[in-house]
């Protein structure tokens, strides 16, 4: 019983793996777009932010 169980857990954590690293590149990618579009409205706004 165990034995056929825990391919199937480590499935579910692998596919919950993916989800998470997925969701967490989505996130990267709107704030890298949100940057990038406040850079191009007002460029010396971003670099007082940064610095």
């Amino acid at each position: 019983m165990t034995v056929g169980g825990r391919p199937i857990i480590i499935r579910c954590s692998l596919f919950g793996l993916i989800g998470l690293i997925f969701i967490g590149l989505a996130i990267a990618a709107m704030i890298y777009g949100l940057a990038h579009f406040v850079y191009m409205q007002n460029p010396t706004m971003l670099a007082v932010l940064v610095d």
